[in-house]
C-alpha cells in the first residue's frame, strides 16, 4: 500500500502558493495605496508649524488623560 500521507503537506503548500500568487495584485495594490496614505501623512506633518505640532500634542495628551481618569472612575465605582 502506498503512504498517501506524506503527499497531503505538499498539496496543502501548493494550494497555498497558488493563492497567494492570485491573490498578488490586491496585495500589491494594498501596498501602494498605503504607501501614497503614508505619503500624505508625512507632506502634511511637514507643512505643520510647530505651534500646530504643540496644539496637536496637548490636545491629545488632554485626552489620553481624561480617559484614564475615567478608567480609574470606573474602577473606584465597583
Amino acid at each position: 500500500m502506498i503512504d498517501t500521507d506524506k503527499y497531503e503537506n505538499h498539496d496543502m503548500i501548493r494550494i497555498a502558493k497558488q493563492l497567494l500568487i492570485e491573490d498578488a495584485p490586491l496585495l500589491l495594490e494594498e501596498v501602494k495605496r498605503l504607501r501614497k496614505e503614508l505619503e500624505d501623512c508625512w507632506e502634511y506633518i511637514s507643512h505643520i508649524d510647530n505651534h500646530d505640532m504643540q496644539s496637536l500634542a496637548d490636545d491629545s495628551y488632554s485626552r489620553e488623560k481624561d480617559r484614564l481618569r475615567r478608567k480609574l472612575n470606573e474602577r473606584s465605582d465597583l
